[in-house]
């Protein structure tokens, strides 16, 4: 994520033979020793507060100190705790933590897809995963919800869409974590996102193929450049077969809800020409689609062909929506696998930290088929399977 130029002085490679997975090595305390011009011991003495005993000048401590700051070095303290016991917890951190009890349950049901696969995948190597909801949303600051997850002998987290202060003061702890979705890009850590070019790139040249000219795009107003890359690639993509993405058939809704779905569907069909099909940017915004199209009188696909992103509540809907999805299951096994080996390494702190792009994958459903003004005597142009 980070360029090898990053405040913390890391080194971005590629891994053999695993596409889309990019290390970059921690930083340790022999990198802070080798700047600052002297032993490890004395970069040690001098992090655990123990240099007045060790007579160390003053300037040699504020040199290490200087050189620490300035390579983003953080001592592992769950590492040290690491020697002399076994850590075998790992914990799930929701995108709902603040208010979790305020989320609504289609709201719910991604994050707790992903804490049930992740559970899973953390009792296949021994392990086990606990789900912090109310004692997070309780925590009064990051340093509080850090203070719980050490006491409760926590050695790993996965943030579910991090924000910047909590992961701060995670690391600062010591603590092994995965940032997940959207992770912050100046927080050197362990990182898993959902590439969307591959699925948005496979629906929108289905959508051409199927005749469509006039085509929608209904997403959410985050600048995060994964989110921005689902309208990039689709439109990108649209362009390249010679179909251009009007800005009046692009809108940017402020929530991932039905609601706001509904509103944007009602814009859409002000438009002229209106739209035969739209990609939309998640699964609570095709539900309040639906529902307009319902109002509206019109059907899917007779008279407008959608195409969701997300496939978590899409093939049980009517019709089963035509799905970029995201793999919430390859996902959460990456972020247990990730942190398990950080917790099993024999020197923890030192391994590279991994960045992982996971293709998203395109479903061709019922949902989708050829415009209304196309003769539907060309079975080629009919709806998928």
């Amino acid at each position: 994520m980070q360029s090898a130029n990053d405040t913390c002085n890391q080194r971005d490679v590629r891994s053999e033979g695993k596409p889309g997975v990019a290390l970059r090595r921690a930083i340790t305390s022999t990198d802070v020793a080798r700047r600052a011009g002297v032993s490890r011991s004395v970069v040690s003495t001098v992090l655990n507060g123990a240099a007045s005993t060790a007579r160390i000048s003053a300037a040699t401590q504020q040199r290490v100190l200087e050189v620490a700051r300035e390579l983003g070095y953080r001592p592992n303290i769950m590492a040290q705790s690491l020697r002399r016991s076994r850590v075998t917890t790992l914990a799930f951190l929701s995108r709902y933590r603040e208010r979790w009890w305020d989320a609504a349950p289609l709201h719910q049901i991604l994050p707790q897809r992903l804490a049930s696969l992740a559970a899973r995948a953390a009792e296949e190597r021994g392990f086990h995963l606990i789900e912090l909801h109310s004692e997070a949303a309780h925590a009064r600051s990051p340093r509080d919800l850090t203070e719980l997850i050490l006491s409760r002998r926590i050695g790993g987290v996965i943030v579910d869409i991090p924000h910047e202060p909590e992961m701060t003061a995670l690391l600062a702890a010591g603590l092994s974590a995965v940032q997940l979705f959207q992770p912050v890009e100046a927080i050197p850590s362990h990182s898993i996102i959902v590439d969307p070019v591959p699925g948005v790139s496979a629906a929108a040249t289905h959508l051409v193929d199927l005749g469509h000219r006039t085509l929608a795009f209904i997403g959410h107003k985050s600048a995060h450049p994964v989110i921005r890359l689902r309208l990039d690639a689709f439109a990108s993509t649209l362009s390249a077969a010679g179909v251009t993405l009007q800005p009046a058939h692009i809108v940017l809704c402020e929530e991932w809800t039905a609601a706001a779905g509904y509103r944007a569907l009602h814009r859409l069909l002000r438009t002229s020409p209106r739209p035969t099909a739209i990609l939309i940017g998640s699964d609570n915004l095709s539900l309040g689609v639906l529902q307009a199209l319902y109002d509206a009188r019109l059907r899917v696909p007779d008279d407008m062909s959608l195409v969701t992103y997300d496939d978590l509540l899409a093939s049980t809907l009517y019709p089963p929506l035509s799905a970029v999805a995201q793999p919430f299951e390859e996902m959460a096994v990456q972020a247990v696998e990730t942190l398990t080996q950080d917790l099993r390494n024999e020197q923890p702190g030192q391994a590279p930290f991994v960045h992982i792009a996971i293709p998203s994958r395109f479903t061709v459903r019922r949902s989708t088929a050829s415009p209304p003004e196309t003769s539907r005597d060309d079975s080629s142009l009919r709806r998928g399977d």
